[in-house]
């Protein structure tokens, strides 16, 4: 079903899907911009394990991790909260960014050798494009 409502202020009329069970599951303002709700989908542990990991970006010199808690994976950097990713479509994720002051989305887009392997992802927010964060290779230590 839809719901419809006007904002007299800014002259836009905003739409609402709604699923079987009554649920908000998209929206859309002046029949132009579109939003659907994020809906998190659990990975395998092998496609976990893929995500999973250290990945470093030369351009700003910062480090981020990705872990997994629940069967969900998150994102973060030395003494930030970790931001869930929000499963897009095969190898593309979006993140909402727990910053107080900088709520935007964000999109990440693994990128896999060709042995299939995760070998790093591009971070596009809404101030920069094509950001890359290489995986970092685990070290072996020997003692």
């Amino acid at each position: 079903s839809q719901d419809r409502l006007y904002s007299e202020r800014y002259k836009w009329i905003f739409a609402f899907q709604r699923n079987q069970e009554n649920d908000i599951v998209q929206f859309t303002i002046d029949n132009s911009q579109q939003y659907s709700k994020l809906n998190n989908k659990k990975l395998s542990v092998d496609q976990i394990n893929d995500y999973k990991g250290t990945y470093y970006c030369e351009e700003i010199n910062t480090t981020k991790r990705i872990i997994s808690e629940d069967g969900f994976i998150y994102i973060n950097g030395r003494n930030e909260s970790s931001d869930p990713l929000f499963f897009r479509s095969d190898d593309s994720f979006y993140k909402t960014n727990s910053d107080e002051f900088y709520r935007k989305f964000s999109e990440i887009n693994f990128e896999k050798n060709h042995e299939g392997q995760v070998i790093g992802y591009y971070l596009h927010t809404p101030m920069v494009w094509n950001l890359y964060f290489q995986k970092v290779k685990k070290i072996m230590v020997y003692q």
